[in-house]
């Protein structure tokens, strides 16, 4: 089996916890990026790519927040209304360690209070792994699949419909995966976007693609 590249735990630093009653923001996000003079935020959601947007800004408007001090540099963003979409009012029911997320960066928006520079990719959930070779259990619907052969992660792809799919791998793949699972994005763009980032996860860890990726379907 492959070496696999070991990383440093990056879930402190520059994140934001999502929190029952609100969105905390670091003092290393605050400190970091020079927002400890914006007392005001702006909330974004993406629903397609899940993601949590935030623009800055040093004095309110009818549609900002107020960002309470938790500590020297930590901020709070006090509201439950980022939870409206169920995909996000469900991860409030997660450990704390889960509800964490690193934030990036969009450079293209050269100024906070402009534009939507500093979000967090909350990601997708994928239902409990299934036996490969029981095609009634195929879900009907599109998303992102990973094939997997003894715990391994042989494969990773998405598909519009995700039952057709996994028959023409059941046929072509065999033996070489016994189980799968999936998570359901009906959005072709924001298919193709985890899709992308999943093996470059994977990529990057192993220095590789999954084995099964290398076979063209």
């Amino acid at each position: 089996m492959a070496w696999q590249k070991l990383k440093p735990d990056q879930q402190y630093g520059e994140t934001i916890t999502l929190r029952e009653q609100g969105i905390a923001l670091s003092g290393a996000f605050i400190k970091g990026r020079g927002l400890q003079d914006y007392e005001y935020v702006e909330l974004f959601i993406d629903g397609s790519m899940r993601r949590i947007g935030f623009k800055f800004h040093q004095e309110p408007t009818g549609e900002t927040f107020k960002l309470i001090r938790e500590s020297e540099s930590g901020r709070l963003i006090q509201t439950t209304c980022w939870r409206t979409d169920p995909w996000l009012d469900e991860i409030v029911t997660l450990p704390k360690t889960e509800r964490r997320f690193l934030i990036e960066t969009d450079t293209s928006v050269e100024n906070p209070s402009e534009g939507v520079r500093y979000f967090v990719f909350v990601g997708y959930s994928f239902q409990p792994q299934r036996d490969f070779k029981t095609k009634g259990d195929y879900p009907r619907l599109s998303g992102v699949y990973r094939l997997f052969k003894d715990e391994e992660l042989v494969r990773i792809g998405e598909a519009e419909d995700l039952e057709t799919r996994l028959k023409e791998h059941l046929r072509h793949y065999k033996d070489q995966a016994d189980t799968y699972d999936f998570c359901e994005i009906p959005d072709l763009e924001a298919r193709k976007a985890e899709e992308k980032r999943l093996l470059k996860e994977f990529q990057d860890a192993y220095g590789r693609l999954p084995k099964l990726n290398k076979i063209s379907s």
